[in-house]
């Protein structure tokens, strides 16, 4: 039996191949010379953590600017496309592939259908302030706020500064805060008074999909 989130045998062995070319690749093209203009390294490689390491101002800027970057690149990629496949692949096809909408990835829909279920065992049941637990009410992470069904899954890290959606990051929300906190962290004022809450859905993410939240947690390297 294949377990949840993971790959068959074959597509994990194709998988570990494609990442060691990509990832070598990275390192003996751009990491080695990308930058270098202004007389100092931007990208450098840490062999030992096996990691990019990547000055914080540059980090920063690319994050706001990956948009741009994103659909620069979408755009040559299907112009090389239509001309390796000698016009037997419209570009036209490529970016609309290369475009389908990344929400549904950003929200996580596994973590959401799961607050979803919490959410509607609890209707009619009143937010205590607490945090949200297999048997609590769904509550706005950040405000204890009992949430209705138009609640937001929020990135506690923002997407734009790490884009991936790994189960401990994502939060159950209050749309207006949601909305309001945008692409800020939240305080270290704010997490602690929150603690509560913030555990409350680890430990329901950890009972109710334990294989996904144990390999997201084991993936978190904090620098």
């Amino acid at each position: 039996m294949q377990a949840e989130g993971t790959l068959p045998a074959a597509a994990a062995r194709l998988s570990r191949e494609a990442m060691r070319v990509i990832g070598s690749t990275i390192v003996k093209g751009p990491v080695k010379y990308a930058g270098g203009a202004r007389g100092e390294t931007e990208l450098s490689f840490d062999p030992e953590g096996r990691r990019i390491r990547v000055q914080a101002d540059v980090w920063r800027e690319l994050s706001l600017m990956g948009h741009w970057i994103r659909d620069a690149v979408i755009l040559r990629w299907a112009e090389m496309t239509a001309r390796l496949s000698k016009g037997a692949v419209a570009p036209g096809a490529v970016i609309d592939k290369l475009l389908q909408s990344a929400e549904p990835w950003r929200a996580g829909p596994a973590v959401r259908g799961l607050y979803e279920g919490v959410q509607k065992r609890s209707e009619g049941d009143r937010g205590d302030g607490g945090g949200t637990g297999p048997r609590g009410p769904l509550v706005c992470v950040w405000t204890a706020r009992q949430l209705r069904s138009d609640f937001d899954v929020d990135h506690a890290i923002p997407f734009v500064f790490w884009q991936g959606s790994p189960s401990w990051n994502l939060f159950p929300a209050d749309k207006r805060v949601n909305n309001a906190k945008r692409d800020k962290l939240p305080t270290s004022d704010r997490v602690r008074r929150r603690e509560e809450a913030i555990v409350g859905c680890w430990r329901l993410l950890a009972a109710k999909m334990p294989v996904r939240f144990r390999r997201d947690a084991e993936r978190w390297e904090p620098g």
